[in-house]
């Protein structure tokens, strides 16, 4: 099965009508007539299932290279100890700073223990102007965190940021692409994870990982087992711990003859564990054709500006104030003249606030790169809490709902009466069945004239900066004029949006029943060879269909806005 997946996937096979009828025979009669759903459940029904799932490294792509850079240093190394001023004589200590120097960009080291790690930072700081911060387990969480945002700050932040090992897990700092290893680990597990800290998702640049050493030392007898033995320094290696632990105790004079057997013993247990991997879990983990889909749409959505534009005039409305920080970063907070509605009670006031904010304020941007380098700032998308309570404040509130303006419209003769509408979809639905996935709570817009006519797809939605100001008298006085047109409008306003609302149901009923009839099929299917599918999987999906149905038909749309425009 995997074999046969494997070559449609790849289109080798995908026109050949054996290769079809095979895919079908497997399937039996309920077997889809498109070639990619006929692909899908094949493995769907003769894979993994749907809850098993795995994307290994090697399947995906975006990952950095490693490039390793050996510091042979002409004096001795001491290891470390808890001895005052070790870093004195220490031959590291004065490459380090040279290497500092020459490099350009953010540089993080690692070493074993905190109090390396401060003995490090304390020299640096004393001795030289370079700019460093030390990160260990010895510190409290804010102050890790005010660490981190110093050496993460491009302009004025610290150059190299010490951490110990312990105080390193977790964090990443893909913006640097400079890893210095001031010593090394007896655990290629901890390597990986040193490296990891920069090699990720996100990190833009190969990583450059910088290994001082002494001739004859154990440091270097580790670096060779790592670097030849392992390769740790090109790639992850999944067999890497096993091995140096079946190795580590064996006698270090035979130095080349240990770096030759683990060498040997990697090739081998990669290539067993390559070809023992489960093709079919991988399949089903990763759809490429899908990922490229919505790396487009993810890509298109980082571009656009809609969301910069609804917050940041959702900000000045509500009183909050906003200001450039950085680059790509901005801070939001509360003023003291936050807007107080007063048609409110005291007792609800603050939901038209925004709970998420802080006194303080908050540090945010629109840019997903800056957002993955930078962990101490909020990165605002439509799902952002702050965001998602923007767009509450609008709609639980009855200000705007109604509106009336005088503009001159291009194209539309002067004293033309419209009404423009927006009707939200309402579908009423137990939160499980999921009824948004097949009818969300979308808008449907209406700009409508005395006569009937629809000018939704003539006239787009704006917010007619270039309105004219009449006092409110005057509009008293229109309104009143027109009660009779207005009422027209507003039937004829209905009737075009329920007319625009009904194709989108009947579509939403469509893909629910063409999905769900599928779902059945593909348990009932399932249930012929699996004997774990039981009768009751079958009966709550038939259920669910059947309340989604009813669901999906009985929706309506509600008149949510309304804006009566003349034009002049």
């Amino acid at each position: 099965v995997a074999h046969l997946i494997e070559n449609v996937s790849d289109h080798q096979a995908l026109l050949e009508p054996a290769t079809r009828d095979k895919i079908r025979q497997r399937l039996g009669e309920h077997a889809p007539d498109n070639d990619d759903a006929l692909v899908r459940s094949l493995l769907d029904r003769h894979g993994t299932g749907r809850v098993l799932f795995r994307n290994v490294r090697d399947r995906v792509t975006g990952f950095p290279k490693r490039q390793l850079q050996q510091h042979q240093l002409s004096s001795e190394i001491f290891p470390q100890t808890n001895a005052e001023n070790w870093q004195i004589t220490d031959a590291r200590t004065q490459w380090l700073i040279d290497l500092l120097q020459e490099l350009a960009g953010k540089v993080l080291l690692i070493c074993a223990r905190a109090n390396t790690a401060i003995a490090l930072e304390r020299y640096i700081r004393d001795k030289t102007t370079i700019r460093s911060a030390a990160f260990h387990e010895g510190m409290d969480l804010i102050a890790r965190d005010r660490a981190a945002n110093y050496f993460a700050d491009e302009e004025r932040g610290a150059q190299v940021l010490i951490c110990s090992e312990i105080g390193s897990e977790g964090r990443n700092f893909q913006f640097a692409h400079q890893l210095i290893m001031f010593d090394l680990p007896a655990s290629p597990d901890l390597i990986e994870q040193r490296i990891g800290r920069l090699d990720r998702i996100g990190q833009d640049q190969n990583v450059v990982i910088h290994v001082p050493f002494a001739q004859d030392s154990e440091q270097l007898l580790l670096l060779r087992i790592y670097n030849e033995g392992l390769d740790l320094f090109s790639g992850p290696n999944v067999a890497a711990q096993l091995i140096f632990d079946e190795v580590r105790e064996r006698d270090p004079i035979n130095a080349d003859e240990i770096v030759r057997q683990v060498s040997e013993t990697s090739a081998a247990r990669r290539a067993k564990l390559s070809q023992g991997r489960d093709r079919l879990i991988e399949l089903n983990s990763h759809n490429p054709h899908i990922s490229a889909h919505l790396l487009e749409q993810i890509r298109n959505e980082d571009q656009a500006e809609d969301l910069e534009t609804y917050l940041e005039t959702s900000f000045e409305l509500f009183g909050l104030e906003s200001e450039p920080l950085s680059d790509q970063v901005y801070l939001v907070r509360p003023t003291e003249g936050m807007v107080r509605h007063s048609p409110v009670s005291a007792e609800t006031q603050d939901r038209y606030r925004y709970p998420e904010l802080p006194d303080e304020g908050v540090s945010y941007t629109y840019d997903r790169a800056t957002a993955l380098a930078r962990e101490d700032i909020q990165f605002l998308t439509w799902e952002n809490p702050i965001t998602e309570q923007a767009m509450e404040l609008v709609s639980s509130n009855l200000t705007g709902n109604c509106c009336f303006i005088v503009v001159k419209i291009p194209g539309v003769q002067s004293g033309t009466m419209l009404l423009e509408t927006l009707h939200v979809i309402e579908c009423v639905a137990p939160a499980h069945l999921g009824a948004a996935q097949y009818l969300p709570p979308s808008v449907v817009r209406s700009m409508v004239t005395v006569g009937g006519a629809d000018l939704a797809e003539r006239v787009a939605f704006q917010r007619w900066d270039n309105t004219l100001e009449i006092d409110k008298e005057t509009t008293t006085k229109i309104l009143g004029q027109q009660e009779h047109e207005i009422r027209q409008l507003i039937r004829h306003a209905e009737d075009t949006a329920g007319k625009k609302f009904t194709p989108i149901r009947q579509r939403a009923l469509a893909d629910l029943t063409s999905q769900l009839d599928e779902e059945i099929r593909r348990l009932r299917s399932l249930a012929q060879v699996n004997p774990n599918v039981r009768q009751e999987e079958i009966d709550f999906m038939i259920a669910r269909k059947n309340r989604l149905s009813a669901a999906v038909t009985q929706s309506q749309i509600r008149l949510d806005a309304v804006r009566l425009i003349l034009v002049a």
